[in-house]
């Protein structure tokens, strides 16, 4: 996968554009939503030759940027996010640094510098897709600005899990709640902490995700002494264990 940045993306050659099919988001936890999304590009993306299928993130959430104070942290780091990128067939990622001159920009403006760095084709977006300077765009808006220009958009329907929507959101709150088995379901998979560079120690603070608020919770340590079952407890603030070896992650099961 290729991997370019917001500047890099603007500098592309204007005169031979890349073709693309693509979705924009942060794509924390890549839960069925944003596979539904990515799934939708990668086909539209299949049978267009030429065409590939395009991601816009961004290295940090925005709101840990906008509200560093009430942002519980993330549910997955910026290269297994990349690495599950690719892994759902995604050709080229654009990774954007959100700062306050960013976030200044219209959403008219954005999609106006995105169709002028690459040959849009396709543009597949959640029904609540908001973007631009005080959120001043929406999917529908988003449709209205491109279709003109020939390129297609779909608006896709939330997906929803044991009826309730599935969101990046609302598995943060299921985790930081210490409700494991809710943040499990609804993400499809195990909650996986990264803790490398922990080295001997036996506590970890400096966490960029997101970990209960109290309690003890079943885990699998994966390390030097290899993977073996265990407990873990959190305070909210640092992790803590006992395993015979340096770890590198702990998935909550």
């Amino acid at each position: 996968m290729r991997i370019l940045n917001w500047e890099e993306f603007l500098r592309l050659d204007k005169n031979h554009p890349p073709a693309a099919a693509m979705t924009i988001g942060v794509f924390d936890g890549l839960h069925a939503g944003h596979r539904a999304l990515i799934g939708r590009i990668v086909s539209f993306a299949a049978a267009s030759p030429g065409t590939a299928a395009w991601v816009l993130t961004f290295r940090e959430n925005p709101k840990r940027i906008l509200r560093p104070g009430s942002y519980p942290g993330d549910i997955l780091p910026l290269q297994a996010r990349l690495d599950k990128l690719e892994a759902l067939g995604i050709h080229t990622c654009v990774i954007i640094d959100f700062s306050a001159g960013f976030g200044k920009l219209k959403g008219a403006d954005f999609m106006s510098l995105i169709c002028g760095s690459c040959s849009l084709r396709f543009l597949s977006i959640g029904e609540d897709f908001h973007f631009g300077c005080g959120t001043d765009t929406n999917a529908e808006k988003a449709k209205d600005f491109l279709e003109p220009l020939g390129v297609r958009v779909d608006i896709l329907a939330p997906v929803y899990h044991e009826g309730s929507r599935i969101s990046s959101t609302r598995i943060r709150a299921f985790i930081r709640d210490g409700n494991i088995p809710a943040a499990l379901s609804m993400l499809g998979r195990p909650y996986r902490l990264e803790v490398r560079g922990a080295g001997e120690r036996r506590a970890i603070t400096e966490l960029s995700q997101v970990v209960p608020r109290l309690g003890r919770f079943p885990v699998i340590f994966e390390g030097t002494a290899g993977r073996c079952g265990g407990f873990a407890d959190s305070d909210g603030r640092s992790i803590s264990w006992h395993y015979d070896g340096d770890v590198e992650a702990i998935t909550f099961i």
